[in-house]
């Protein structure tokens, strides 16, 4: 693969850029639910972040929820001092305790506070249920964006109606939606059939791809022959019979990667870049992680492969709990 950097995509309808493909920086706060790390430390973090940032994939997707603000809290270490161009994008998490419009004001003070800015780039609502009135909530965003403290709102697992709805409310108060983070991958494609996928490319709102990796299961090191993930919640996701369904989709993934020099679970990547509108974040815990990773979006697949892909993907048909998730 080329050391160059990464196409870069600008997100919705902000003057904000950032390469093709983000990194979600969920396991740099929570070791309980994915694997141990193999062991990562501090100083892997900083070697994933350099290699990350080096490889122009400088949108950095965390959360307040992750690992109760540690995620927060790292990058901002990560980023002090540090000029090269990223988009930080964090989320604010609805709660029952979060039943007044000033808990979306100490929510954005606590998440500037770890990050160490004066203004958060990117502020998503993780969740489309609130214990605030919608509109109240997305009116004190608007503000946020107003007094300086926010420069963009984002919304996160939205359907498409409740995704127009915060577009008009936002436009209303003269901000823009600028983008829907959702699950989207090869085996869950539901964005292009709910509405969602079209009216983010008719809103101009970007589709923020999450799981294009469907929590590891493309990339195939999960699966008969294969180790298994050490914590509870994946493998009960990754159930040992589940793999073998969707051999016909991973012989595919790697048999085009074979062709251009790619991995299996690059080329899952690629193929969710196949539309302008979405941008895929994409978990690391190495620096080779982290360049693989971007170096998907080096990655030209032809009108063959694509169609192999959309092939392989729609005549994937599995039962129990990974299906259940994957498709929503």
């Amino acid at each position: 693969m080329t050391d160059d950097r990464i196409p870069r995509r600008r997100i919705g309808a902000s003057d904000l850029e950032a390469g093709s493909v983000g990194v979600g920086t969920w396991q740099w706060g929570d070791r309980r639910y994915w694997d141990d790390h193999d062991g990562q430390e501090p100083t892997d973090i900083d070697a994933t972040y350099h290699a990350t940032i080096e490889r122009g994939a400088n949108f950095l997707d965390t959360a307040e929820l992750y690992g109760f603000g540690k995620s927060e809290r790292v990058i901002g270490k990560l980023r002090a001092g540090d000029s090269r161009p990223a988009v930080v994008a964090t989320k604010y998490m609805p709660s029952p305790t979060r039943w007044r419009v000033r808990s979306v004001d100490h929510a954005i003070d606590g998440s500037l506070r770890r990050l160490g800015v004066d203004r958060i780039d990117h502020y998503q609502v993780h969740w489309p249920y609130s214990f605030i009135p919608h509109r109240r909530l997305l009116d004190r965003l608007a503000r946020a964006v107003h007094d300086g403290r926010v420069a963009y709102v984002g919304v996160s697992n939205f359907t498409e109606p409740q995704m127009r709805r915060a577009h008009a409310v936002l436009a209303d108060a003269g901000v823009p939606l600028v983008s829907n983070q959702v699950s989207y991958s090869l085996l869950r494609r539901a964005p292009e059939v709910n509405g969602v996928l079209d009216a983010c490319q008719e809103l101009e709102i970007t589709l923020i791809a999450y799981s294009p990796l469907a929590q590891g299961l493309l990339s195939g090191k999960y699966g008969p022959g294969g180790r298994q993930p050490r914590q509870r919640p994946l493998r009960r996701l990754l159930r040992a019979k589940t793999p073998e369904t969707v051999m016909p989709l991973l012989e595919s993934l790697r048999r085009i990667g074979d062709s251009v020099g790619a991995t299996a679970g690059q080329v899952a990547v690629a193929w969710t870049l196949r539309d302008s509108a979405v941008l895929p974040i994409v978990g690391a815990r190495t620096a080779g992680q982290a360049e693989s990773n971007a170096d998907a979006a080096m990655i030209e697949l032809d009108d063959e492969a694509r169609r192999e892909l959309d092939a392989a993907s729609r005549a994937y048909r599995t039962a129990g709990p990974l299906a259940r998730r994957l498709r929503g």
